[in-house]
């Protein structure tokens, strides 16, 4: 990755993705309790962070392919019925505002 002609980082995606914190989001949609499912899932490992919208609950991991199906099963078992999930790992437009505190056409 280069900003004005310097290298600011180098390596694999998911090693260039580890230097924004390798933080991504878990979107679950959720029929039912969605604010008892938000605090089950508060409690699973690796979780940083909850929000819940409407029809859905969003979880800020570091890990959240690996995450997943503990966010599943602790919204499950908090009454929940999980009707769709998506994952959205650290993209390099991410890491490059991460590492430069600046968007790529700033």
């Amino acid at each position: 990755m280069l900003d004005h002609g310097r290298i600011i980082a180098q390596g694999s995606l998911q090693e260039v993705r580890a230097l924004a914190g390798g933080q991504g989001t878990v979107r679950l949609r959720i029929a039912g309790d969605g604010a008892a499912a938000a605090a089950a899932l508060r409690a699973v490992p690796g979780v940083e962070q909850v929000r819940a919208e409407e029809e859905a609950v969003v979880v800020v991991t570091h890990n959240p392919g690996e995450t997943l199906v503990a966010l599943i099963q602790a919204a499950q078992a908090a009454g929940a019925r999980v009707t769709g999930a998506e994952v959205q790992e650290p993209n390099l437009e991410t890491v490059f505002l991460h590492l430069t505190g600046r968007a790529l056409r700033d």
